[in-house]
């Protein structure tokens, strides 16, 4: 099965959105899709593979081969027991994509503060960027460390020794931008996986350069080894 991802391209980057549950009208090769086959129920419903969370990570380092990683989520002191975690930098933002029925369906809203606010209802905790070498590594993670409705991964695929430009970047009191942020041949990879009933999965994926050949070129990856 291959994920209808909507394709877009603005501010010179590439955008690509798949979420569960929501109906988009054309697949990357601007094929229509029957409607049954595009709307699902609710997060049981919806999974390409068994086991959503994992196949967006294998995705991630599908398209992050080659490139240095570093992982955006949520603090808890048990990240730095984890040695496939390594300089673990606090942070001002992290990055949202909305994939519920209580706020919206694919709303890409970028790079928000990561700080609760005094006037919101659900604050989130701190934000870290760490580095990695083992993306596949992040399922060990309990789940529980990570937000109570859904967990959420920010994967940056980097040049080498860019790393460092993210955190400064993501350490200011302005608002980062993320098409200004990626250069030319990097890649970022938002996955939220829902946990609770209203919450979606949604994959979202940009670069300054057009992935589809190697969005397909994986997804046929997986539907070959079913």
């Amino acid at each position: 099965m291959d994920l209808p991802f909507k394709k877009e391209y603005k501010e010179n980057t590439f955008t690509y959105l798949y979420v569960s549950g929501h109906r988009y009208e054309s697949t990357l090769q601007g094929e229509h899709e029957p409607e049954a086959k595009q709307r699902n129920t609710g997060p049981a419903a919806v999974s390409p593979s068994p086991g959503d969370l994992a196949f967006g990570i294998s995705f991630a380092s599908f398209l992050t081969a080659g490139l240095e990683t570093g992982v955006l989520l949520k603090y808890s002191p048990h990240l730095r027991k984890l040695p496939f975690l390594t300089d673990i930098q606090n942070v001002n933002f992290r990055y949202e994509v909305l994939a519920n029925d209580f706020e919206g369906m694919g709303v890409d809203k970028g790079f928000v503060p990561a700080r609760p606010h005094p006037d919101h209802d659900e604050p989130f905790g701190q934000y870290v960027l760490a580095a990695t070498t083992t993306l596949n590594r992040l399922q060990e993670i309990p789940e529980e460390e990570l937000e109570e409705f859904f967990s959420a991964f920010s994967i940056f695929g980097l040049r080498k020794g860019r790393r460092m430009a993210v955190v400064t970047a993501l350490q200011r009191e302005s608002v980062p931008s993320l098409p200004a942020l990626l250069e030319q041949g990097e890649v970022f990879i938002q996955i939220v996986h829902g946990k609770a009933y209203g919450y979606f999965h949604s994959l979202l994926i940009k670069s300054k350069e057009d992935l589809s050949g190697s969005i397909s070129a994986f997804q046929k990856v997986v539907n070959a080894g079913k």
